[in-house]
């Protein structure tokens, strides 16, 4: 098997889906190991579920009109706003969480302190449920000003 490692993308999110759009359309990803971290961790997700990603443009689209309606636009907001709108993508298409075997989404656990000497980076690759998925992704790409909190619990494990 081989692997294609996708790391956090930042401003460069939309670059890293042409990408990801790029691959999924002229590569056979049948035996591909997929990995992410960050927002990276959303387009590893969607190869390894094979999800177009013209779909994907038109779910985010959907989120960004959404925060576009919000006072301070994404500060805040972006992680229930995104969360809202993929739990339902997924609500609407039946996809067998357990069954995924090719994708690992790499957080950072804190262990509850701010010293980033103490941080330890986790690969994950099994999730009960969508909303393990889902909030597994949040960890992964955790920003606090895009939340509501400093960090991102998931698991027990505080993460940013």
């Amino acid at each position: 098997m081989k692997e294609l490692y996708f790391s956090g993308a930042g401003g460069l999110y939309p670059y890293l889906m042409g990408i990801g759009k790029f691959i999924q359309d002229n590569y056979n990803l049948d035996d591909i190991i997929f990995t992410g971290n960050s927002s990276s961790s959303y387009i590893t997700m969607l190869l390894s579920l094979n999800i177009p990603f013209d779909t994907a443009y038109e779910e985010h689209g959907k989120i960004m009109k959404d925060i576009s309606s919000c006072t301070f636009g994404p500060l805040y907001y972006y992680f229930d706003i995104a969360k809202k709108h993929l739990y339902d993508y997924f609500k609407n298409n039946t996809i067998d969480i357990k069954k995924i075997k090719n994708l690992y989404i790499q957080i950072t656990n804190t262990k509850n302190s701010f010293n980033y000497n103490n941080w330890e980076s986790i690969f994950i690759n099994e999730w009960d449920n969508i909303e393990d998925l889902l909030n597994c992704m949040r960890s992964s790409s955790y920003i606090p000003i895009y939340g509501t909190s400093i960090t991102n619990e998931f698991r027990g494990m505080k993460c940013i």
